[in-house]
């Protein structure tokens, strides 16, 4: 077995599960780092010698086998936030946010404090309806 440089990666979409020893699998999560081992890159390998680990510089290689890019090298981006933009707890933080932005008494700076919210947050993070059909002239 050849050994290699251990190698951190991160995850920019949930839900892909990763072998990471012989026994164990985990499943990884928007934020997650992971330090790619030899004992990873082992457990990895399918039948065939595959494994997930040799599509890490790839990303369309990951795009035609999961129809998206799930990991990136390198560590997650300091300025970017762990929390996964459409998730509950997106949501959750969202409508947190507007709570405390729509608490503020004086209008201007209320709403200076909303559209911070919803720059940080996306204008649809908030919203409570969705139209589901458009009625001819309607537009």
């Amino acid at each position: 077995m050849t050994t290699q440089e251990p190698q951190l990666v991160h995850f920019v979409v949930s839900g892909l599960t990763l072998p990471v020893s012989r026994i164990w699998t985990e499943v990884m999560k928007y934020g997650d780092e992971l330090t790619i081992t030899d004992e990873i890159r082992q457990a990895s390998r399918d039948r065939n010698g595959v494994s997930w680990c040799d599509l890490l510089n790839d990303e369309p290689a990951q795009v035609r086998r999961w129809g998206r890019v799930f990991f990136r090298p390198g560590p997650f981006p300091r300025d970017v936030s762990r929390v996964e933009p459409g998730s509950d707890e997106h949501r959750q933080a969202a409508w947190q946010a507007h709570r405390e932005a729509s608490s503020i008494e004086d209008p201007v700076d209320r709403r200076a404090a909303l559209l911070e919210v919803e720059r940080e947050y996306g204008p649809d993070a908030t919203r409570t309806s969705k139209t589901l059909s458009v009625y001819a002239g309607s537009e």
